[in-house]
């Protein structure tokens, strides 16, 4: 049988592994200098003063959220085509997400109060709070607040995490009470309400180590997402979506006609692809009435193909051929 090419997942390597065993060794765990560490690098990685680590990027969004003072029966506009995490953060605070039609050239939306940065592509106008969990390295629009995930399928992962970043120092501290039972320091005095949404520093370790090999993926990633737009353009009933100045896609995707036989084919051709997501307004817990042509078609037909760190050009060039023969 055939090595499978992944669709996606993470890359870890022995420096990986030794700075977290450094952390094991070390006997401290739990959230410290090195989460502090984390957070100072990766806000300046994407331009923002202050960087809040948390447990996850749904998480992140709801403390994003949750600091803007959102509250139930609150309507929070989002487009109709993202992962049903942006929707999740916004039922989590009790306010109602309502979905807007995505354009055709990028599948974002300009001018809502919850915008997606997805697959790195930046979503165009002013937004108060902006889902970047895939964008990390990529030139996304600014956002008064911004959300990333480090989950293993993003460019750098500590297995699980998130980041809210901002430009407020009032946001900032409002965020880290949050996550922390209400407090700003380890005393126990709890001036506000508060949840348990906190980070590790065996995480930040990762994330640390990571982050050093942050400027070979991307340059990798570019190169990836330019063989595949080289090698599949004018493929019959292909079409190879692209990226602006500055974006970095976080995975190539493809549309077609033929999507389900497409990645049929390839899975038997030990190709591993993913389809795209569905429309929220189609998703059982959020089904809305409404006309969302363009949402539904990229849907019916997208595809995102093998794009992980470790994907060698190799690789890439025999997908490539794999998609050409299966749409022969």
């Amino acid at each position: 049988m055939n090595r499978l090419i992944r669709q996606m997942g993470p890359t870890y390597d022995l420096a990986d592994q030794i700075a977290v065993q450094k952390v094991v060794d070390s006997g401290w765990t739990s959230e410290g200098a090195l989460t502090k560490e984390f957070e100072q690098k990766v806000a300046r990685v994407m331009g923002y003063k202050f960087g809040v680590a948390c447990c996850n990027g749904t998480v992140a969004l709801t403390l994003g959220l949750k600091a803007l003072d959102w509250r139930p029966e609150d309507l929070i506009t989002m487009p109709d085509f993202t992962f049903v995490a942006t929707a999740e953060a916004v039922s989590s605070v009790g306010a109602k997400p309502t979905f807007e039609y995505v354009r055709e050239d990028d599948f974002c939306v300009a001018g809502v109060l919850l915008s997606v940065a997805l697959n790195g592509r930046s979503p165009r106008g002013y937004h108060d709070i902006q889902d970047s969990a895939q964008a990390l390295g990529s030139m996304t629009s600014r956002a008064f607040i911004a959300t990333l995930s480090f989950a293993p399928n993003k460019i750098i992962t500590t297995a699980q995490g998130g980041m809210v970043l901002t430009d407020n120092k009032d946001i900032m501290e409002k965020v880290r009470r949050l996550k922390d039972h209400g407090r700003l320091d380890k005393a126990d005095y709890h001036p506000s309400i508060g949840f348990d949404y906190k980070f590790s520093d065996l995480q930040a370790a990762l994330g640390l180590s990571q982050l050093e090999k942050l400027p070979v993926r991307i340059a990798h990633k570019r190169r990836i997402c330019q063989m595949y737009q080289e090698e599949l353009k004018g493929v019959k009933d292909l079409t190879v979506c692209g990226s602006e100045k500055g974006e970095l896609l976080w995975n190539q995707d493809v549309l077609t006609k033929h999507r389900d036989l497409l990645q049929a084919r390839l899975l038997k051709s030990g190709v591993e692809t993913r389809a795209f997501y569905k429309p929220l307004h189609e998703q059982p817990a959020y089904r809305t009435e409404g006309s969302f042509p363009i949402a539904e078609r990229i849907s019916a037909q997208g595809l995102w193909l093998p794009s992980s760190s470790d994907l060698t050009e190799k690789d890439v060039m025999l997908v490539c051929q794999k998609v050409k023969e299966a749409l022969r």
